[in-house]
C-alpha cells in the first residue's frame, strides 16, 4: 500500500487531456474531459488500430500539481516527523492539512529532527505447516530519506499555499 501527498482538487479548475493513438501518435490537446472523450470516440471511428476501434485514443490528463507518493511504511515517519499522530492500527492513512501549518512543520523538522538513519532491509520466511515457507523482503530505505521526502512535500506545500489549497494524502 501506498500513500500520495498532493494538492486538494481544485473543483473549478478546467482539466485538460491529450490524446494519443494505439501507435503512439499524439492526436492533441483538449480541454475538458467531455470533449477529450467525444474525440477520442470520433478517433475510434477513423482509425485502423483494433484498441482505438474498441476504446477510442488514449486520454491522458494533463496537470502541474505536485505529489510525492511513499509507501504506508515510509508514511509513518514523514507524518511523526510533521507532528502528526498515526494511527498504526488503522489500514489507510488519510488527511490533509492548511499549507502553511504544513510548510511551518516540514521547516521545523528539517531545522530540528535529527538525519533519518535509514532501515535494514529484512527478508524472511513467511509460512506455516498449512502450506510452504514464502521468503518476505521487507526493503529498508536509505540514510537521510525521510528529509529528502520532506524537501519534496515542501514544494508541495508552496505550490497549495499559491493556490489557496490544502495538502492532501491518501
Amino acid at each position: 500500500m501506498s500513500v500520495t501527498f498532493t494538492a486538494e482538487i481544485d473543483p473549478t479548475a478546467v482539466r485538460s487531456f491529450r490524446l494519443s493513438c494505439e501507435d503512439g501518435t499524439d492526436i492533441g490537446l483538449y480541454s475538458g474531459y467531455s470533449n477529450a472523450y467525444s474525440e477520442a470516440a470520433a478517433h475510434g471511428l477513423v482509425c485502423l488500430h483494433s484498441l482505438c476501434q474498441q476504446y477510442g485514443a488514449d486520454i491522458d490528463e494533463i496537470t502541474d500539481v505536485p505529489s510525492m507518493n511513499v509507501t504506508n511504511a515510509n508514511a509513518y515517519p514523514i507524518l511523526a516527523a510533521l507532528g502528526y499522530t498515526v494511527d498504526l492500527e488503522e489500514p489507510e492513512l488519510i488527511g490533509d492539512a492548511d499549507a502553511s501549518d504544513m510548510l511551518a512543520r516540514i521547516d521545523i523538522a528539517l531545522a530540528l529532527a535529527p538525519v533519518d538513519p535509514g532501515t535494514d532491509t529484512l527478508e524472511y520466511q513467511d509460512g506455516d505447516t498449512d502450506r510452504p515457507a514464502a521468503i518476505v523482503t521487507e526493503y529498508g530505505r536509505p540514510a537521510g530519506y525521510t528529509q529528502t521526502k520532506l524537501r519534496e512535500l515542501r514544494t508541495i506545500a508552496v505550490y497549495c499555499i499559491s493556490g489557496s489549497r490544502k495538502v492532501v494524502w491518501g
